[in-house]
Parts: structure tokens; sequence; C-alpha cells
């Protein structure tokens, strides 16, 4: 009578090879996981930051340049902006570094007199994760 100790050992040898390939596939699940997660968190972020800055721009009405740069705003080529780290901390105007996140905000003309219109978009590195327009009513000092 022969032994059976040869087929048990390939047995769990096929076990231990199926069990390495569903721990291989679980970790590439998580690492997808987190990064979609990363990203979804960054596009949540970049929303309420945009929101945000449109809800300033119509709630004072004006010229940009009296609405945004007494709320700390930086003015740079043709837009306003502010920079947040990878945490979405804002960082310090004039630090000299380069931001991870930077929400901008451009003037864009409009036909229609008293409208104003600019867009506001997030950045990545550089690469738009999130933009909306923002229209508002030019309002005047009545005094």
């Amino acid at each position: 009578m022969r032994s059976k100790t040869p087929l048990a050992l390939m047995e769990q040898l096929v076990m231990v090879l199926v069990f390495a390939l569903a721990a291989v596939m679980c970790l590439q699940i998580f690492g997808l996981s987190d990064r979609l997660s990363r990203k979804n968190e960054a596009l949540s972020e970049a929303a309420l930051l945009s929101q945000n800055a449109a809800e300033q721009i119509k709630s004072h009405g004006g010229v940009l340049s009296e609405i945004l740069e007494p709320a700390g705003w930086e003015s740079g080529d043709e837009c306003w902006f502010l920079d947040y780290d990878k945490n979405w901390q804002q960082m310090e105007s004039g630090d000299g570094k380069a931001g991870s996140y930077r929400v901008e905000v451009r003037e864009e003309t409009s036909e229609i007199p008293g409208l104003k219109r600019a867009r506001i978009s997030v950045t990545e590195n550089g690469e738009t994760i999130f933009q909306i327009p923002v229209a508002w009513q030019e309002v005047e000092d009545h005094e």
C-alpha cells in the first residue's frame, strides 16, 4: 500500500498558493480604495472651498480686488489665489513654497451691464480638479 503523504503535501501547497493569491488581490483592492478615498476627499474639499469663495464674492458685490484683498487672497497672473498644503491647511503668503492645492479666482467678461462674472478653480499640482462659475450684481454705494 502506498503512502498518502505526497498527496496531502500537494493539497497544502495548493491551499497556500490560493491564499497567497487572495492576499495579493486584497492588498491591491485596499490600495485602490485608499487612492479613491483620497481623490474623493480632495474633490469634496475643493468643492467646499470654491463654494465658500463664491459666496464671499456674491455677498459683497463690487470689484474683486476690493473683496478678496482684505480677506487675505494674493494677486497673481491676472487672478487671485490662495495656496493650501497637502492637508488642506492654508499656507502663509510669501513663504516661497508652492502648495499642493491652489484656489484661483479669475474675472471673466460679461455682456450684461452691472453683472460681473468670475471662474473659481481648484488645482492640484497644476491640474484642475474642480471649477465653478460665479456671477454677481455689481453693488453701487448709495450715500
